[in-house]
């Protein structure tokens, strides 16, 4: 888990990669209400982030952070909830190991 990890892990054959995103007034709810911080600088914060995550991806992979086709699974949790994201990463985890 972690940055690059899609990249890292690619050749051990055992890994799933997951990418999750959420729409941008999700992410920022989110953040006004774990740092207690206002709208504008909830988004100021989110962007400052995405921009750091995304240059370190392309810094130490040469693509492009939140591509799809790097991952197994992108999930969208503005539209299912993290609740259910942690529910089909399990099932999905479980089922490729029980095969």
């Amino acid at each position: 888990m972690g940055r690059c990890a899609d990249s890292i892990l690619k050749e051990t054959g055992n890994s799933l990669n997951i990418y999750i995103h959420a729409e941008k007034a999700y992410k920022a709810k989110h953040l006004m209400e774990r740092n207690r911080v206002s709208y504008d600088e909830a988004v100021r914060e989110m962007e400052r982030l995405d921009k750091r995550r995304a240059s370190h991806y392309k810094y130490y992979t040469d693509q492009v952070w939140g591509l799809a086709k790097n991952y197994h699974l992108c999930l969208d949790s503005s539209l299912i909830g993290i609740e259910k994201c942690v529910s089909v990463i399990c099932d999905i985890y479980q089922s490729i190991n029980a095969g």
